[in-house]
């Protein structure tokens, strides 16, 4: 039989409480059920100024959430910082095939049999015009 610490232990939650014990950083996204857990980094220390509103939200938000404030805030930082560099990336392609691209998007659409169905369906708003 299993005992409580050792449950509480499998969990992301338990795992990092327990590393975060030890100044050791596991990230939850990293979690999978393996007995193999990423090796743990010694965490690097930050000093923020916060308003307090701002610090009122962010504890509701980190009550609401289960965890610890260091935690959620770093886990909403590298979102961020995710999808900042995400919508920042640049998508290169050689000339010939964005030609081929364009061509593509400002060529009529070649009527099909579906193309036509839609185009004979009624249309829901003209049932709204008075």
């Amino acid at each position: 039989m299993e005992s409580s610490a050792y449950k509480r232990l499998r969990t992301p939650r338990g795992l990092q409480d327990h590393l975060g014990r030890h100044r050791l950083s596991v990230p939850l996204f990293s979690w999978c059920n393996s007995p193999f857990v990423m090796a743990a980094i010694p965490r690097q220390s930050w000093n923020l100024r916060v308003m307090p509103d701002d610090q009122q939200l962010i504890d509701r938000a980190v009550s609401a959430s289960g965890l610890t404030r260091t935690d959620f805030v770093l886990q909403s930082a590298r979102a961020a910082a995710q999808q900042l560099l995400v919508e920042q990336a640049w998508c290169t392609v050689e000339q010939e095939r964005f030609s081929a691209f364009q061509r593509a998007l400002d060529a009529p659409a070649k009527p099909n049999q579906r193309l036509r169905r839609t185009m004979a369906a009624p249309r829901p708003w003209e049932d709204w015009i008075l």
